[in-house]
């Protein structure tokens, strides 16, 4: 599909009609052209998302041509679409074609189609890769859809896209436009822009770094918060968070950056044997009503992370304190504060309401406990004893 591209007014000077830029536009260096009548008559319909198919369509109606001119108006029109895309006055949204080296992912039940240069693919996403998008039933293999495709383009992109600021800070500015959402990272050096689209199905990064093992980080870092937002549109939801397996359940132990959940997981690992699922950040939604965690290959610095799907326990919410002990919370507090500690999208009112609601169902469905405590295992001791009580 095409589509005008912001940043250009249509302006009648003298007897020519132009096609000037404004704003962004003019700070990305671009220029203005002249159109004739049947370019007048393309721009205006592209003010809404038209096929190629249409737009030869609609201008064979308008001047009242015969079939044996189509071919040859249809040439012209291609052409000139083509050069409009190529300054940057017309967006294409359509998705490139399938990629011969894709790489596909599953994670936490949704299927992610990465393409473009696989020299872009990040490591880190290997041990969560699949041979294909299919299902076998034993009987007849079904091929479904990607639930997400993400492109990897490394170049710069032809614009620059402008929107509604919704988030800025040194790590991330989040645009909302009128079809999705510009990303921006002013701190990773080899990605330029990012899109989203609203639903999070899709998404393209260019990437402007040399395809080497700095750039695929960045590209790792990037893809978490794209697979963050739609797995947002499928309720499930990330707790900045530390966890452990413990009596066959995970075990989330939450605090803000510095507070010790990576010293306390250490404490029941070391003094309880209890295996680690992930240092840093843990993806939850619901299965047949009942909480579940699910493997991510996100985990911070920690490097530690699991592949599998484990039904979760519990939250404790880490503080310091002098002594080890732990404080009753009322539901409203256990809502406030896990939510506080979500790192899903808030970037509007919409997606603030869906963490909220997130956090209240998840800390009426599972035990959570406020734990003030030191870094001396009589810590970890003290909530295992209160999670024995449970079980």
């Amino acid at each position: 599909m095409l589509k005008q591209q912001q940043g250009y007014v249509l302006s009648k000077i003298g007897p020519h009609t132009y096609l000037l830029p404004y704003g962004q536009s003019i700070a990305d260096q671009k220029h203005g052209i002249i159109i004739n009548e049947t370019g007048e008559f393309l721009w205006k319909m592209l003010e809404t998302p038209q096929s190629m198919d249409t737009l030869i369509t609609a201008l064979a109606g308008h001047y009242q041509m015969d079939s044996s001119e189509i071919s040859e108006l249809s040439e012209d029109v291609v052409q000139f679409i083509r050069q409009l895309i190529s300054l940057g006055i017309v967006q294409d949204l359509s998705k490139a074609a399938g990629d011969s080296h894709p790489m596909i992912l599953s994670i936490a039940g949704l299927h992610i189609c990465l393409t473009g240069m696989p020299a872009l693919y990040p490591d880190q996403l290997s041990a969560f890769c699949v041979s294909d998008l299919s299902v076998n039933s034993g009987t007849f293999t079904t091929h479904i859809p990607a639930d997400m495709t993400i492109e990897l383009l490394h170049q710069t992109p032809p614009f620059h896209q402008n929107g509604t600021l919704l988030l800025r800070s040194k790590e991330l500015i989040v645009l909302e436009t009128c079809d999705g959402y510009v990303l921006l990272f002013p701190s990773l050096a080899g990605i330029s822009d990012v899109y989203l689209s609203n639903d999070g199905t899709y998404a393209r990064i260019y990437c402007t770094g040399n395809a080497d093992c700095n750039t695929r980080e960045q590209i790792f870092h990037v893809i978490r918060h794209l697979f963050l937002y739609r797995a947002q549109t499928t309720d499930k939801f990330a707790l900045h968070s530390a966890s452990i397996l413990y009596k066959g359940k995970a075990w989330l132990f939450s605090g803000h950056s510095g507070m010790g959940k990576s010293t306390h997981t250490a404490l029941w690992h070391e003094y309880f044997q209890t295996p680690y699922l992930n240092g840093d950040l843990n993806l939850i939604g619901f299965e047949q009503d009942s909480p579940i965690i699910y493997g991510i290959p996100w985990c911070g610095t920690s490097g530690l992370y699991t592949t599998k799907n484990v039904p979760l326990g519990g939250v404790i919410l880490l503080g310091r304190g002098k002594t080890d002990h732990l404080v009753q919370l009322e539901s409203y507090e256990k809502a406030l504060k896990f939510m506080q500690r979500l790192i899903s999208p808030a970037w509007d009112t919409k997606l603030l309401k869906k963490n909220l609601d997130f956090a209240t169902q998840l800390t009426a469905s599972v035990p959570v406990f406020q734990l003030f405590c030191t870094k001396e295992p009589s810590a970890a001791a003290t909530i295992k004893e209160r999670i024995d009580q449970l079980t």
